[in-house]
């Protein structure tokens, strides 16, 4: 069985993989997780990444370049969604479950 944490703010979702008792992945599994971005609404679209190390390591030059076109085509503002994952992975790392 796999268990996953979910951590939420407006817009972003962050998902963890832990083990069965709630703790950080190692080997294969270790960061192992992903982000959605979404407004909530039924007609539109989310938008979905994985590889966590990622969005851990890069600033917001890195993201903007990776990103923006993307959160911009489906109406998020790059800063805003960039401030919501680094908030997201924060809580993860103090949870010691990133």
């Amino acid at each position: 069985m796999q268990k996953y944490v979910h951590l939420h703010t407006d817009n972003v979702e962050l998902v963890i993989s832990v083990t069965k008792k709630l703790k950080k992945q190692t080997d294969n599994l270790e960061k192992f997780g992903w982000i959605t971005v979404s407004t909530g609404e039924l007609n539109k679209q989310d938008i979905n990444w994985d590889c966590l190390p990622f969005f851990e390591q890069c600033d917001f030059e890195d993201f903007k370049k990776e990103c923006k076109e993307e959160l911009r085509e489906k109406g998020f503002k790059t800063k805003k969604i960039f401030k919501e994952i680094k908030q997201l992975l924060k809580e993860a790392n103090k949870l010691n479950i990133l």
